[in-house]
């Protein structure tokens, strides 16, 4: 068996959690060895039921968890007091790392999540039981790196102005500026993105320019 925690960017997270499923057989079969459970609403006795369910014709049954780390973060950020999250809630959960070492070879236990802390006790508690992955979103010269690399997938390459525009106007959701950046690989014709391309499709550089051009009229700058 293998389990994974794969927490922090939700948009990277999801990117994560695609490649796992890649992992499980032919994709006619992934739909039938694929569940994916949120925390509120679930039972632990179900998630184990279909953890120790053989896969149907293919290599493995992949399980998902999303929100399960996360009910045991610290916090109480208004009395300004450390209380743990959700008590009653995931209490019952507590038995579960007992459990995934002895799960079948053919099941991928994935843990998902937002953002968490060092000290959340049951990533310490998983940790070495798991493959343990961390989206960080990049910063800085490593958004930049990021840029380029999925326009390096898309058969595309960016200007340095284009890509100070993204950055500056877009920002780091990641999600939006993939998006952004699909818009514009399939635009382009000579398979650079120029600065024109950017003001010219991407919305929030429009109307950060529209609101440039009023406050000009406004100000009587022809």
């Amino acid at each position: 068996m293998a389990v994974f925690i794969i927490y922090g960017d939700p948009f990277l997270v999801s990117e994560d959690l695609a490649e796992l499923r890649m992992r499980v057989g032919p994709t006619e079969l992934l739909e039938s060895n694929s569940h994916h459970f949120a925390l509120d609403g679930t039972e632990m006795d179900e998630v184990l039921s279909v953890c120790n369910t053989l896969p149907f014709l293919a290599q493995y049954r992949l399980v998902v968890l999303e929100g399960f780390l996360g009910s045991f973060e610290q916090r109480n950020r208004r009395r300004g007091r450390v209380n743990r999250a959700g008590v009653g809630r995931t209490s019952k959960w507590e038995a579960l790392p007992n459990y995934v070492q002895d799960l079948p070879d053919t099941t991928l236990l994935a843990f998902i999540d937002g953002p968490l802390a060092k000290s959340n006790q049951m990533l310490l508690r998983l940790k070495d039981k798991a493959d343990v992955k961390e989206c960080f979103i990049p910063r800085g010269d490593g958004l930049y790196r990021w840029i380029r690399a999925r326009l390096d997938m898309k058969g595309v390459s960016i200007s340095v102005g284009a890509l100070r525009l993204l950055r500056q106007y877009v920002g780091v959701n990641l999600q939006v500026l993939d998006m952004e950046l699909e818009k514009l690989s399939l635009y382009v014709s000579d398979g650079v993105i120029s600065e024109k391309d950017v003001r010219d499709l991407v919305p929030q550089v429009r109307e950060s320019n529209i609101f440039i051009a009023v406050d000009a009229i406004l100000e009587g700058k022809s």
